[in-house]
């Protein structure tokens, strides 16, 4: 009798062992991400990390195949922005520094400007100091062109307000970036159209 009370008694310990065991282990069912360690049932993030599971790559979830490199997206090749939502796989294509010798197609002023990818909208470029106004033209790519939708800017220099669009699809000839565009004062709706506005790509 003894022995099966025995017996019973150590059943019974080992039992409420694993039960114990199993119901204080707060880490069993986590599922820390990224390098993280669990703790009292809280993933320990390395730096860069956040989220419960450290799923984060600093408050941000990296798409489009996107690395997490010390809190900031490493994004593959076509795509930007701040977690590689952006996508745009000929955008480079165009980014650079350029100069050009064309202000406005009557007047002759060398300045320097360049093309940036945009990092908040897909398929996107950015034309900095456009005809040497410093003026930020957004241009739309598609392929190996792109085209600029009709955009308002403010000449400082004049206070005349002009009405900026290309009148064609903007494409390379060797290392020159010819742009046909047209400018509208939009006081007087006058035009002055540039069918060859050129940068040349440094």
């Amino acid at each position: 009798m003894r022995k099966i009370f025995s017996n019973f008694f150590t059943i019974a310990i080992l039992c409420l062992g694993i039960f114990f065991t199993s119901s204080c282990d707060k880490c069993k069912d986590k599922d820390c991400q990224n390098g993280a360690t669990c703790e009292k049932g809280k993933c320990i993030c390395p730096a860069g990390f956040t989220g419960d599971n450290c799923e984060l790559c600093n408050g941000k979830t990296c798409q489009n195949g996107g690395t997490c490199v010390s809190g900031t997206c490493n994004c593959p090749s076509g795509y930007y922005g701040d977690d590689c939502s952006i996508s745009c796989t000929t955008c480079a294509t165009f980014s650079g520094n350029y100069k050009t010798n064309f202000q406005f197609c009557n007047t002759t002023a060398i300045y320097s400007c360049s093309i940036s990818i945009s990092t908040t909208a897909s398929n996107k470029i950015i034309l900095n100091n456009f005809i040497n106004k410093g003026w930020a033209v957004i241009g739309d790519v598609s392929g190996n062109s792109f085209t600029i939708a009709a955009q308002n800017f403010t000449d400082g220099s004049t206070g005349k307000n002009w009405k900026v669009e290309s009148t064609a699809a903007a494409t390379f000839s060797g290392v020159n970036l010819l742009i046909p565009v047209k400018f509208t004062d939009v006081a007087t709706s006058n035009t002055v159209n540039c069918t060859g506005f050129g940068m040349q790509k440094q």
